[in-house]
């Protein structure tokens, strides 16, 4: 793969995703600005419950909150919440903690302009956008506690740049999203010269203690789930609450095959049940 290539990768991606995944419906998003950041509110058909912070995927230098309009409009419905889907500024040309650096600035704003309390709202993400939540969440513990979110869900996170683990092998044929040079290219477009080892680079090695309640999915055949299972284990030692929940069979980011495959839509549930016993309306 070539960092040349960048821009015509993230235009495939975008046109792939707007064709596998037509958009439910327009009608309830609105485009707003916080504190420089871009983000689409998405609301539900009915007074939201709960609001999400959602934080997408893309490998860190591809995708959009456009391109994910879909899965946002299906979790808007499902949790009957409003979604706030940012769109963070991407790799290699901003890398490693730019996007943090960005939701971390904009959050206050965020909660202000809405009038909520912190531990009122869920920040959710998938594959890259859920390490960068996890990561987020980390530096807000250790900065100001009081601010960090209601519980953290998140879909097949990509949560260790070193790449290890059983799994990296084993499932290098069953993933038919992810291949492992693919991982490999785009961790470095965003961890470039950084530590990989750095807990905020791969939240796999964090210290976990002081957390709101953590969900974690990965299918059975995804090529990062060994990081999802060290994940669930610290947060165990850790004294967190937490949720695993491991698809079989599914690949990387089965959630956004909801409208197609039955499985996925069931998660998306599982998820909507796990927000609800922790986030008192």
């Amino acid at each position: 793969m070539d960092l040349n290539a960048i821009p015509a990768y993230r235009a495939k991606f975008e046109r792939d995703l707007r064709i596998l995944f037509p958009t439910l419906s327009s009608r309830h998003v609105r485009h707003v600005e916080i504190a420089g950041l871009a983000v689409d509110e998405v609301s539900p058909l009915h007074s939201p419950r709960y609001t999400i912070l959602y934080i997408h995927g893309g490998a860190f230098a591809l995708g959009s909150s456009r391109s994910y309009r879909q899965h946002l409009v299906r979790i808007a419905r499902i949790c009957n919440a409003r979604v706030l889907s940012v769109d963070y500024e991407l790799s290699p040309e901003h890398p490693f903690p730019y996007a943090s650096n960005q939701i971390l600035k904009a959050w206050p704003a965020i909660c202000a302009q809405y009038n909520l309390r912190p531990e009122k709202l869920v920040w959710m993400g998938d594959s890259a956008g859920a390490n960068i939540a996890l990561s987020t969440a980390l530096r807000l513990r250790d900065s100001d506690p009081s601010m960090l979110p209601g519980c953290i869900a998140l879909q097949s996170p990509g949560l260790d740049a070193t790449l290890d683990g059983e799994s990296y092998t084993k499932n290098k044929e069953r993933d038919v999203i992810l291949t492992p040079a693919a991982l490999e290219f785009y961790m470095k477009t965003y961890v470039q010269d950084h530590d990989k080892n750095d807990p905020f680079v791969s939240p796999v090695f964090a210290d976990l203690r002081g957390l709101p309640p953590l969900l974690i999915h990965i299918g059975s055949d995804e090529l990062q789930l060994s990081s999802s299972l060290k994940l669930h284990e610290h947060a165990k030692r850790d004294g967190l609450d937490v949720e695993l929940f491991v698809g079989e069979a599914m690949w990387h980011n089965w959630h956004l095959f909801a409208g197609i495959v039955p499985e996925a839509k069931d998660a998306l549930y599982r998820m909507r049940d796990f927000i609800d016993e922790r986030i008192a309306e």
